[in-house]
């Protein structure tokens, strides 16, 4: 906030002016308070390299395997659908006005869909006497997202389940899957980069968006192997997607460690000093230890 509080306002830009960078105070702790900071800053930068070179090293295995699975070749060996041949029920929600006051049912938008999981944190409810049954959604229905930006449009999520009713929103549809489809290898389908692709090239102009209806979607094609099969890629999948999000969440752990500590480095210190730099000469005296 200091930097903030001295800003001098130019013809088109905010800046700082001669001189007035020397007058920040610098908050500076007893020396071993320094070194120990030091050390546990360089520890931790350390540990955040580290895990984003293995979420790299994860998202390469991981597109490396997708392409693989739902490579041209591996579905040459694959049953050869519609969506429609698959789906039990294609589900979408009304376009109505929703509330944030628990009056309803919980309604699912497209900021429900967030990293491949349903985020529940933006809550929003539909209180209607409209009939529910062509948007409820039942366990392992599968989620994506059908009006967005170009380049959101396609987010996909699985539905685990919920204690309350759940229904999907009109930017969304729920796809219900017939027994011979595994919803976890279907979900891993509809991520693939020829799904999405595809996805994209079949969408339309909105409002300030793009969409595509239901009834391209159920148009387009669907290969799938064996059970056993989509249980083994959806397994596989699933592990590695797994072991990314651990280390996602590792590294965010991390980067607020960094925050926290350098928010406690700001802070005036017990024992510590406040230097306000005036000269050249204080300037390199600021480097040294504070005891000196």
């Amino acid at each position: 906030n200091s930097v903030k509080d001295i800003l001098s306002t130019g013809s088109t830009q905010q800046g700082i002016g001669n001189g007035d960078l020397n007058q920040i105070p610098i908050f500076i702790p007893p020396f071993t308070e320094q070194e120990k900071i030091a050390e546990i800053l360089a520890a931790v930068d350390e540990n955040i390299e580290e895990t984003d070179r293995i979420i790299k090293e994860s998202e390469q295995i991981k597109k490396g395997l997708m392409n693989h699975f739902f490579s041209k070749e591996s579905k040459s060996k694959m049953h050869k659908v519609k969506f429609s041949d698959v789906l039990v029920q294609l589900k979408r929600g009304y376009s109505l006005a929703t509330n944030s006051e628990c009056k309803g049912v919980r309604y699912l938008t497209s900021g429900n869909l967030l990293n491949d999981e349903i985020y529940w944190g933006e809550e929003k409810y539909l209180d209607t006497d409209k009939p529910l049954d062509n948007c409820l959604l039942k366990k392992n229905d599968l989620l994506i997202n059908c009006v967005n930006s170009y380049e959101k449009l396609g987010k996909v999520a699985l539905f685990e389940g919920a204690p309350e009713k759940v229904v999907v929103g009109f930017n969304n549809f729920g796809l219900e899957f017939k027994e011979l489809i595994n919803p976890l290898y279907a979900k891993f389908y509809c991520m693939q980069d020829d799904f999405q692709t595809q996805i994209k090239r079949i969408s339309k102009p909105a409002v300030q968006q793009v969409s595509f209806s239901g009834k391209d979607l159920l148009r387009m094609d669907f290969y799938y192997p064996s059970k056993q099969e989509q249980d083994k890629i959806a397994s596989v999948l699933l592990s590695i997607n797994n072991r990314v999000k651990t280390e996602i969440k590792k590294q965010e752990g991390l980067q607020e460690r960094v925050r926290a500590l350098r928010t406690h480095v700001s802070a005036p210190a017990r024992g510590g000093q406040v230097l306000v730099p005036r000269t050249r000469a204080d300037r390199r005296g600021a480097l040294v230890r504070p005891d000196r």
